[in-house]
């Protein structure tokens, strides 16, 4: 890489001391030496200012071309470094999108976790054969209130719409609780609570993840649930 265009009146300079090395080069090894080439060897040999001079000549050449290969060198380092640099970013990115992959990864599995039933926890099921409202519905005729979720009661706004959601998710299909083990004793209408399955989907969470229902936060510190992906962050 020539970088003698950073300074130019440098090589004009350098341009004239090459051409009178080259001049001398000439002389010295010409075959046949004429007037004007004998004059030259002449002037060389009987004065040593002129030898002198010429040394200090080649001196100033060398000492420039030193620099100038220096102010390369440092360029290339400066490049490579700049290079490094950016293959350090790519790696950062590549390091970010596979957490970024790991974090998707975890979250899938938390929400298909969610969604799982865990045969060994069920300890009811049958056919749904009432919705009371968006948290409340009857599985074989007994009345389970569902864990931790509280949607809007009778004349309140979004009370049909929850209520209508459930009905469409639950009624006339298979339906398995999953019985709060920090409230087995049921509330004080006499309800067993829990999270309920219908034809394998969590009722639950299906209520949160569309904004019809809220966490009854008063029960956080006795459901067993409260750890559950659609319900921690409002139970922490």
């Amino acid at each position: 890489m020539d970088f003698t265009w950073i300074n130019p009146i440098y090589r004009k300079r350098d341009v004239f001391l090459e051409f009178i090395l080259f001049r001398i080069i000439i002389i010295l090894n010409e075959p046949k030496n004429n007037n004007w080439n004998l004059t030259v060897i002449l002037l060389i040999i009987k004065n040593p200012v002129f030898i002198i001079v010429t040394a200090f000549l080649c001196l100033l050449v060398s000492i420039n071309y030193n620099i100038e290969l220096g102010e390369s060198l440092v360029f290339t380092e400066y490049d490579t470094s700049e290079n490094n640099d950016n293959n350090k970013i790519v790696n950062y990115n590549e390091e970010d999108n596979k957490k970024q992959k790991l974090i998707q990864s975890k979250s899938i599995i938390q929400s298909s976790n969610d969604n799982e039933i865990q045969e060994d926890e069920i300890e009811l099921e049958g056919k749904v054969n009432y919705v009371v409202d968006g948290d409340t519905l009857d599985i074989n005729d007994i009345r389970i209130r569902l864990s931790l979720v509280d949607t809007p009661e009778r004349g309140e706004k979004g009370y049909k719409e929850a209520k209508e959601f459930v009905k469409q998710l639950c009624l006339d299909k298979k339906g398995e609780v999953d019985i709060d083990d920090g409230q087995r004793r049921g509330d004080r209408y006499g309800r067993d609570i829990g999270v309920v399955f219908c034809d394998g989907i969590n009722v639950n969470k299906e209520l949160m993840d569309n904004n019809l229902a809220r966490i009854y936060t008063e029960y956080c510190d006795v459901s067993e649930f409260k750890n559950e992906q659609w319900a921690k962050s409002d139970c922490q």
